[in-house]
């Protein structure tokens, strides 16, 4: 997942960092020694995309992608969590986890949804589909 917060000199800051979406929640890790880690504990809200590889990409001007304005909700390290993040991005991940990175839970807010030229949705928490970005 692409990161984007705001630093707290109002900069803009961006990254990208494994997530895992496991029981209707997203889920990022990430070290206390960056930059986002501070600059989400101190905003709360904050930006994340998905966006799909060039490689699989019709056409790379409209690459399909999805945008999600999150609020931190909690740092989880329960087990459950921890597996399938272990499932998904392998064993290097309980190395982290013994290191200083940490498992935030996300609480999504809305997003944007785009699936080509004039094909841009918005959408809510539940993830509806609220309607066309004209």
């Amino acid at each position: 997942m692409v990161l984007a917060t705001k630093t707290l000199n109002n900069y803009a800051e961006v990254s990208y960092l494994p997530y895992i979406y496991f029981n209707n929640r997203y889920y990022i890790i990430l070290t206390k020694s960056s930059s986002h880690y501070e600059n989400i504990m101190e905003a709360k809200a904050f930006q994340g995309m998905i966006l799909e590889s060039e490689q699989s990409a019709v056409n790379t001007f409209f690459r399909k992608r999805i945008i999600f304005n999150f609020m931190y909700e909690d740092i989880n390290q329960d087990e459950d969590v921890v597996q399938q993040f272990t499932a998904v991005h392998g064993p290097l991940t309980k190395q982290v986890l013994k290191m200083n990175f940490n498992i935030f839970e996300l609480k999504m807010i809305d997003g944007r949804v785009i699936l080509g030229p004039g094909q841009a949705y918005t959408f809510d928490e539940h993830e509806n589909i609220l309607g066309q970005i004209i």
